[in-house]
């Protein structure tokens, strides 16, 4: 994260407009695939492609955005120059998924929202469980970085009877701020939700352990009405998406609309809607 922040205040002082679209003659950021992907490459780890592979199209993840690219080939990252060409420890080239859990559940007065967090080892910033999508269901993926980095101590199979399948929310992907994210290479993670009850936190409160890639698990009670992030040092994005979770949840509950498709509700009249991705 050091390393981000340098970036991020070389960019302000020597005037780098953030954007693609503002020209900048003077831009030239260094170039950067770290050690790490490239031995994983070696290796034949399915994460890491090869330095050139960023020129078959073909092996880019979709992106929620339209591609661009630099006249060299190169995807562009769509939140623009970050200060670092390559992929610094990303993977792959372009978009790198992710997946997300946002495990959570309401006070008594529907006002505050307790949520599961997890800080991370690598840089101490606090964000929900979740890791790279690797070609798993996006449901059991979910599941799966929860019980690893939040649950540790439990099995992957209690964790799963309690975030079923049944009342996974799977939200909109999104493109996240990430402190890896170069020029080439970015995040995008697609959040899955589970709302509890206050008795299955309570209970689920006793059995949090950080594992994994996690150093410590919380469970922290916030305000979803706040636009700042209530937390230090709490991934922006993430804290997006527990507004965004919080935010459909209450109003599933203001209006009556059961959750299960065997509940009947004449009423039920959602929009209709397929993303131009």
């Amino acid at each position: 994260i050091r390393a981000f922040a340098a970036s991020q205040q070389k960019r302000e002082q020597t005037n780098v407009p953030r954007s693609w679209d503002e020209p900048c003659s003077t831009y030239d950021a260094p170039y950067e695939t770290h050690e790490v992907v490239l031995r994983a490459r070696e290796k034949g780890l399915p994460w890491a492609q090869a330095e050139d592979d960023y020129k078959d199209k073909s092996k880019l993840f979709p992106s929620v955005e339209a591609y661009r690219f630099d006249e060299d080939g190169y995807p562009l990252n769509p939140s623009g120059r970050t200060m670092r060409r390559g992929r610094g420890l990303l993977g792959r080239w372009g978009v790198n998924a992710a997946i997300d859990a946002v495990v959570g559940c309401w006070d008594s007065e529907k006002t505050l929202f307790d949520v599961v967090l997890i800080q991370r080892k690598d840089n101490g910033a606090w964000g929900v469980p979740g890791g790279m999508l690797e070609g798993e269901d996006v449901y059991e993926e979910a599941v799966r970085e929860f019980q690893e980095e939040a649950a540790a101590g439990q099995s992957l199979e209690a964790v799963k009877s309690l975030l079923s399948a049944e009342r996974a929310t799977i939200m909109t992907t999104l493109h996240v701020n990430d402190h890896r994210e170069t020029d080439n290479s970015w995040i995008e993670t697609t959040p899955v939700g589970f709302l509890l009850t206050r008795e299955e936190m309570d209970k689920l409160e006793t059995e949090l352990q950080s594992g994994d890639d996690a150093a410590n698990v919380a469970l922290v009670k916030v305000d979803p009405q706040q636009a700042e992030p209530p937390v230090d040092r709490l991934n922006s994005t993430h804290w997006e998406i527990i507004r965004a979770f919080a935010a459909s949840q209450q109003k599933r509950e203001q209006t009556n609309v059961p959750r299960s498709w065997d509940e009947p509700c004449s009423t039920y009249d959602a929009p209709y809607e397929t993303h131009e991705v």
